[in-house]
C-alpha cells in the first residue's frame, strides 16, 4: 500500500497533462517518465515512474485526457486518471495563457474498496509562447480523500516543438511541498526543509 500512496503522489504530477488545450478534433498520444530525485545515490538518480495516455480536443477551449500508470501495473496495481482542461485566458503579447485542469486518479489492487484509493486533483498553468519554446509555471493540488489533506505541488517547465507533430516537455516539480516527508519511502532524501520532494519529468507528445 505504501507503493500505491507513493504512486498517487508522484503520478498526480506526471508531465502528461497538456499545459495548453488542443485545437478542436485534434488527438495526441503522450508518455512521461520521471519522479523524485534521490541525491544520496552516486550518481544521483530519479525514481522512474511512467505514464502514457491520450489527449483529445473536444472544443477549442476544452481538452479531455486519460492516462494509464505503467509503473503501478508492474506491482499488480491498476492506476488510471481521467480529466479535462480548459483555457481561462488566451496568450497575448506578454499576457500568459492560463489553463486549469480537473482530474480524478484511481488506483486499486483489486482487493476491494479497502485497497482502492482516489485522488481528485486540480491544476493551474501559466505559459508563454516564444517560437517553438513554451516556458510555463503552475501548481497541482491533490486531495487525499482518506484524510482530506491537500498536497500542493508547484512546478516549472518548458515545452519544445521538435516538428509539426512532435513535442518534448521537461518539468521540475516540488511534490507535496506542504507535507512533512522526512520519514517514509524516500526518507526525505529529496525534501526541502523536510517538506515534499523534488522531482523531474520528461514527456513526449505526438499528434495522430
Amino acid at each position: 500500500m505504501m507503493i500505491v500512496v507513493l504512486g498517487g503522489i508522484v503520478g498526480a504530477c506526471a508531465a502528461t497533462v497538456p499545459i495548453r488545450v488542443l485545437p478542436k478534433g485534434e488527438t495526441h498520444v503522450v508518455a512521461s517518465v520521471g519522479g523524485p530525485i534521490v541525491p544520496d545515490k552516486s550518481p544521483t538518480v530519479v525514481v522512474p515512474y511512467a505514464t502514457a495516455g491520450v489527449v483529445y480536443g473536444v472544443t477549442n477551449d476544452v481538452t479531455v485526457h486519460g492516462m494509464a500508470h505503467i509503473t503501478m501495473a508492474m506491482f499488480g496495481v491498476a492506476g488510471v486518471d481521467v480529466g479535462a482542461s480548459t483555457r481561462l485566458m488566451k496568450h497575448d503579447a506578454w499576457q500568459p495563457e492560463a489553463t486549469v485542469a480537473l482530474r480524478a486518479m484511481m488506483m486499486t489492487d483489486f482487493g476491494g474498496w479497502s485497497t482502492t484509493r482516489l485522488w481528485p486533483t486540480i491544476s493551474a498553468t501559466c505559459s508563454w509562447l516564444d517560437g517553438a519554446v513554451v516556458p510555463y509555471v503552475g501548481s497541482h493540488v491533490t486531495f487525499e480523500l482518506t484524510n482530506g489533506k491537500p498536497l500542493v505541488s508547484p512546478n516549472v517547465g518548458v515545452q519544445i516543438e521538435l516538428s509539426n507533430d512532435w513535442w518534448l516537455q521537461v518539468e521540475g516539480i516540488w511534490q507535496a511541498a506542504n507535507a512533512n516527508t522526512r520519514s517514509g519511502v524516500l526518507e526525505g532524501q529529496s525534501s526541502i526543509g523536510d517538506r515534499g520532494s523534488l522531482g523531474m519529468f520528461i514527456a513526449a507528445r505526438m499528434r495522430l
